[in-house]
């Protein structure tokens, strides 16, 4: 691979376990959830049978959005989300971008104009999507999972 140019076999070596040794998925010491797309079974992460809902899976933001929109005048108990939802504290998504939705009056704002794209991680119920746009000319994003301070690169392009 042109990539590894000049590595020596012992580099090689230690990047191949690196990623060998990766997860789909991560449920932290308060029962948080970090998976780039989602999950389908009502029984947890752990419970899908293909892994390829970690990646491809986009119902878990839906169903975190269409709480949202149902509860948002009075918010969401923890009673009332959806089984998959309440198994975690917080859940941390990616792969649909944020950039797909447009900020409205009362839900998705985030100070920038209504009517603009959202280029800022967007929070759900207990859903955070942190995806916004760098494989789309967007923003790379790093968030605190505790405090939900973010910092943003510049525009990719």
């Amino acid at each position: 691979m042109i990539s590894y140019h000049g590595y020596r076999e012992r580099e090689l070596i230690e990047h191949e376990n690196f990623y060998a040794a990766q997860v789909d998925f991560y449920i932290d010491e308060h029962n948080n959830l970090f998976v780039h797309g989602g999950f389908s079974s009502v029984a947890g992460v752990s419970a899908d049978a293909d892994p390829k809902e970690y990646w491809w899976d986009r119902s878990l933001w839906a169903s975190a959005v269409h709480m949202k929109r149902k509860y948002d005048q009075r918010g969401a108990l923890r009673a009332d989300l959806p089984k998959r939802l309440g198994l975690y504290n917080e859940i941390f998504v990616g792969h649909t971008i944020t950039a797909q939705w447009k900020r409205k009056l009362g839900f998705f704002e985030d100070g920038g104009p209504v009517g603009s794209q959202i280029t800022t991680p967007m929070n759900a119920c207990n859903v955070w999507n942190l995806d916004t746009g760098a494989g789309s000319n967007f923003k790379v994003t790093v968030m605190d999972r505790d405090s939900k301070e973010y910092w943003q690169s510049d525009l990719i392009e």
